[in-house]
């Protein structure tokens, strides 16, 4: 069973793992976390919201030993920190900081190419919505812990299909 944490942009991501017959439960109790195989993180949302919202269930979470799929805003707080809320700190599980997107469009929405050798994202094309970054579309910390910055709930077959695949990976 993955575990889905209670943020973000919860419907969409339900919504694609019911559709790949994927057995998840959202969670609402830390004790729940002892249950699962796996946890996603959901994305969209506020660093500072959604640090102060994983806060009740830190401890579990610093014990997860199991795989963890952060997408998007979830990526984010697996780092040590970002300049959307400066002086809190993340889980550190990625390292770095996540800055403001430095380009023409602010924020970065819409589709756009992903090459990544992890075997959980492939190659593809995907879509992004997001107004901070780690600094790469994608990003593995411990072997355990691997976030995307695109959002695979929103990226039709690419994006299912990288679902499938966090739900079968083994690492």
């Amino acid at each position: 069973m993955i575990a889905v944490f209670p943020f973000g942009n919860l419907r969409s991501l339900v919504n694609a793992l019911r559709h790949l017959a994927i057995d998840h439960r959202v969670l609402m109790e830390p004790n729940e976390f002892a249950e699962a195989d796996k946890l996603i993180l959901p994305g969209v949302g506020h660093f500072g919201a959604y640090v102060t919202m994983l806060e009740p269930y830190r401890d579990v979470l610093d014990r997860f030993c199991k795989p963890v799929l952060g997408i998007c805003a979830g990526m984010h707080v697996m780092a040590e920190g970002s300049e959307e809320a400066p002086g809190i700190g993340g889980l550190g599980w990625l390292k770095g900081t996540c800055r403001r997107v430095d380009g023409p469009r602010v924020p970065r929405m819409g589709w756009d190419e992903v090459h990544s050798r992890h075997p959980v994202v492939g190659n593809g094309v995907a879509y992004f919505a997001h107004s901070f970054t780690l600094g790469a579309d994608v990003a593995s910390g411990e072997a355990r812990v691997l976030g995307v910055q695109f959002h695979p709930e929103k990226s039709q077959s690419f994006g299912l299909g990288v679902l499938k695949r966090f739900a079968e990976w083994q690492p």
